[in-house]
């Protein structure tokens, strides 16, 4: 597999996490205390986040071994109810019913009951005025309990939905090592080095660029809840 430059869609919400325990850890609070209010935290998260690409890169390779090992994973995974091919066909066959009959049978109900009724108050037809009627509430029970067996079709299917294809099955153990072995290699090599060089900078911190007409997205690495370092 290729190595990926940037990160998946699922991966982003796990790095601003790891910047954020980053900012909170001993280390970097200290540090900002010594800049005396020249810099803040937001500031710096704010850098972080724009130099993205610079930081993950530092853990390009772990990324990749972690990508790998999660699809090889999800691969391996037995198809959930409903989710193989026949499956998703009587999923779509059902959901088609549960759209048409009931507006149909509702249609149809409200046509027999006011006929019937109508036969009833202004002729002497009582038998087939009996029979409209009879017509009429079977249509809107019919119409109930398919719209109601969708309704509960649609919540089950829901809950056996599995996550987007390429949500980790931190389930397994070497999944989940490699996803450890990346956190660490990006915290170590990549945020904590920013971050320090940000404080540094006798200056303040040097503002990061995005190049023009690219916008500012994460880029390589998912970095989901590392262990706080230094009591942070």
């Amino acid at each position: 597999m290729p190595c990926p430059d940037r990160l998946l869609r699922e991966d982003g919400a796990d790095f601003e996490r790891l910047v954020h325990q980053a900012l909170n850890c001993a280390e970097i609070r200290q540090a900002l205390r010594r800049t005396r209010g020249v810099v803040n935290a937001e500031q710096l998260r704010t850098l972080a986040m724009r130099a993205s690409a610079e930081i993950a890169a530092s853990a390009t390779a772990e990324y990749a071994a972690y990508l790998r090992r999660r699809m090889a994973a999800a691969a391996a995974q037995p198809w959930p109810p409903g989710s193989t091919p026949a499956g998703r066909g009587r999923a779509q066959l059902a959901a088609i019913l549960a759209a048409l009959v009931p507006p149909l049978a509702g249609v149809a109900a409200a046509v027999f009951l006011l006929l019937g009724y109508g036969l009833e108050l202004t002729t002497g037809q009582l038998e087939l005025a009996r029979s409209l009627v009879i017509a009429g509430w079977t249509s809107a029970l019919v119409s109930a309990v398919v719209a109601l067996g969708g309704a509960i079709a649609l919540v089950a299917a829901a809950a056996r939905t599995p996550s987007g294809p390429g949500a980790p099955p931190l389930a397994d153990p070497a999944v989940a090592h490699a996803r450890a072995v990346w956190q660490a290699t990006l915290w170590e090599r990549g945020l904590l080095p920013f971050l320090r060089r940000q404080l540094a900078a006798p200056c303040g911190p040097t503002p990061v660029t995005v190049p023009p007409g690219r916008p500012e997205r994460l880029t390589v690495a998912d970095a989901s809840a590392h262990p706080r370092r230094d009591g942070g």
